[in-house]
């Protein structure tokens, strides 16, 4: 009897034994798979284990650790922001600008209707200033050849005032300044003539002689400063007891008015030839007092002189030191 149960003892231990060595080689498993699918490996293989032994089963408890790591990435914070929000409510706007503005500056907010018939505005479809070119001339033959020809421009008395030459080819147009060789200028209020002539191949003389014509005023630069010439017949009614202006002369001192906002802060200067010295100071006052509303200057900056003359017509010089 003792013989039996001490077989049956040494049995049980070496099944014990057998499962052990089982367990072992599956806890090696553990640490290389999953953990959650080695728990249930092992539980199925020691319950298989147990059952090849004997009949009855063991509870075996296997812990491990879960090596997979959660991490989380928090998103970046969106910042919604209105740059306008950050302006101060105090900042002026175009309405209260105009609101607080002096009254001279109200005139921007009405109607541009208004703006445009100021007097300080600058006119330019007003042509009778002369500046630059005084003429154009077009000289034309009858289709001959020619060799030679000239182009001379007389005065009222008909001496040469100014001569354009050339031989064989004619220009289509020739423009002129209004000066002659001398660099002199033309005078306003004269009546000018123009004659052009030519030799064709031949030898034959051709002449033609040109309409008249006469300006009434010029700005042309000398050395002391811009000059604008005006006639004083056209500024003033020579039959009239006193000196005033002609009301038709305006748009020419609009003109005046105009070229002078070029040099806005120089000099200026009106000097006023006459028959008579009276009436030349007169008419430079007249001319001063006009051309200081319409620049909006103080009339004591612009200097005004009266001077005599005889032999030629009256006139007036704008002079303006821009040099």
């Amino acid at each position: 009897m003792r013989k039996l149960l001490f077989i049956i003892t040494l049995i049980s231990w070496s099944c014990l034994s057998h499962a052990e060595d089982k367990v072992g080689m599956f806890e090696e498993k553990i640490v290389v798979n999953n953990p959650m699918q080695t728990v249930l490996k092992a539980t199925k293989t020691m319950a298989a284990a147990a059952s090849q032994g004997n009949d009855e089963s063991e509870e075996v408890t296997i812990t491990g650790e879960d090596k997979l790591k959660l991490t989380t990435k928090k998103p970046l914070l969106e910042l919604k922001e209105n740059m306008n929000d950050a302006v101060p409510a105090y900042n002026i706007t175009e309405e209260r600008l105009l609101s607080e503005a002096p009254t001279v500056f109200s005139i921007w907010s009405q109607d541009y209707s208004s703006v445009m018939d100021s007097k300080q505005v600058s006119f330019p479809c007003l042509k009778k200033l002369v500046k630059d070119k005084v003429v154009t001339f077009y000289p034309q033959t009858r289709g001959e050849v020619i060799t030679s020809w000239n182009l001379v421009i007389t005065d009222n008395k008909g001496r040469e005032f100014k001569k354009f030459k050339g031989t064989y080819v004619l220009p289509n147009n020739i423009p002129w300044d209004g000066r002659n060789d001398k660099d002199m200028i033309i005078d306003v209020d004269t009546t000018y003539t123009y004659i052009f002539s030519y030799i064709d191949v031949v030898g034959s003389p051709h002449t033609i002689v040109g309409n008249p014509f006469s300006i009434d005023a010029i700005a042309h630069q000398e050395k002391n400063g811009l000059v604008v010439t005006l006639s004083s017949r056209v500024l003033f009614d020579p039959s009239a007891d006193d000196v005033q202006i002609k009301p038709d002369a305006m748009p020419l001192i609009q003109e005046v008015a105009d070229e002078i906002k070029n040099y806005f802060g120089l000099p200026i200067e009106i000097d006023a030839y006459d028959d008579n010295t009276t009436t030349a100071n007169a008419q430079a006052e007249i001319v001063s007092n006009l051309l200081a509303e319409k620049l909006i200057v103080w009339n004591e900056q612009i200097k005004t002189s009266g001077h005599k003359i005889r032999k030629q017509k009256p006139y007036i010089n704008v002079i303006v030191r821009n040099r």
